[in-house]
């Protein structure tokens, strides 16, 4: 009897712990996001780049600190319901091949109102402009 109730116990622990997992939202902040798309185009980074354009909310701080494919940024940002307010710096490299995406990503992170689909997050301004994410 002891046995068939550890083995009971057991199955309903892993049912439960395993559970939690399955669709789960996914936490805007204190995630690292990967541009997966820009303006309704699929991200394809040069092969010759060594790192995706990225994102991370730090909540503890309300810092933003990321990569735009050329240049690091980072700053800070305010959450009011699903509007962000981001307020932002970035290195000044100049890199050919990136720049278009970088810009269209600076542009956009502006004022943004924010959903997550999934493990997809998606952010568009007042213009039109949107960026999606993808946890990484």
């Amino acid at each position: 009897m002891k046995k068939l109730l550890i083995v009971v116990g057991l199955l309903a622990f892993m049912a439960c712990s395993s559970s939690k997992n399955v669709d789960q939202p996914s936490s805007l902040e204190n995630t690292n996001w990967l541009l997966v798309s820009f303006d309704g185009k699929l991200y394809e980074p040069e092969l010759t780049q060594s790192r995706l354009a990225s994102l991370t909310l730090q909540s503890e701080e309300n810092r933003i600190v990321g990569f735009g494919g050329c240049n690091s940024f980072s700053g800070s940002y305010k959450l009011d319901g699903n509007t962000i307010q981001f307020t932002l710096i970035s290195t000044k490299m100049f890199c050919n091949e990136t720049m278009q995406v970088e810009d269209y990503l600076f542009k956009t992170l502006t004022k943004v109102e924010y959903s997550i689909e999934g493990d997809s997050l998606i952010l568009k301004n007042e213009n039109g402009n949107s960026v999606t994410f993808k946890m990484s």
